[in-house]
């Protein structure tokens, strides 16, 4: 079996990137500067509305610990990332972008519904507002996480700590997506 110097638990979600003028957040009521979770609805709007744009695009696999975890990719470490994707376009997307990074990514079953995706704003001033949708990783269970080729690794460190600790990660791992954890082994 493989070993992992770095195991990243998180929201996978498929970053995009445009470029946008301050008109554009304003007439669109976007808090410059900020990340806001929005719903599906929602975000298909405004990546409807930038598409009709004809903006550059710039799409990668994201999240705050996966860009972590592909970070420590490149710079040498052994890594794997769990994180909940769903059987849809960017689901495959997000896969095969984290793999390129030498990231390895375990195979759960995939989501039925949809991958969660940020839709970066980038105004000429390079501030960054971000509008993310979490969508199937919100789905990632600890029974996953438990399943996968690190997850004894995890359930290890957690034997370290009370029982209480123990239960109060694993229960709410599910709610708490959106805070990207990192556990160093």
């Amino acid at each position: 079996m493989k070993k992992y110097g770095i195991y990243g638990i998180g929201a996978a979600i498929v970053d995009t990137e445009v470029i946008v003028s301050d008109s554009f957040l304003n007439d669109n009521e976007i808090g410059k500067g900020l990340m806001t979770l929005v719903d599906e609805k929602r975000q298909k709007y405004l990546m409807d509305e930038l598409t009709s744009q004809r903006t550059p695009v710039k799409r990668s696999c994201g999240g705050s610990a996966c860009n972590t975890i592909v970070a420590a990719s490149r710079f040498g470490a052994a890594t794997f990332f769990s994180g909940k994707v769903a059987d849809d376009d960017e689901g495959i997307f997000f896969v095969k972008d984290l793999n390129r990074a030498g990231v390895d990514f375990h195979q759960v079953d995939a989501s039925s519904g949809i991958t969660g995706k940020c839709l970066v704003m980038i105004s000429p001033d390079a501030e960054r507002t971000m509008n993310t949708y979490l969508g199937a990783s919100l789905e990632l269970s600890y029974r996953e996480v438990d399943g996968v080729v690190g997850g004894r690794h995890v359930i290890r460190l957690l034997q370290q700590v009370d029982l209480e600790l123990q239960l109060s990660f694993l229960e709410k791992l599910q709610m708490m997506m959106r805070v990207s954890f990192l556990l160093k082994i």
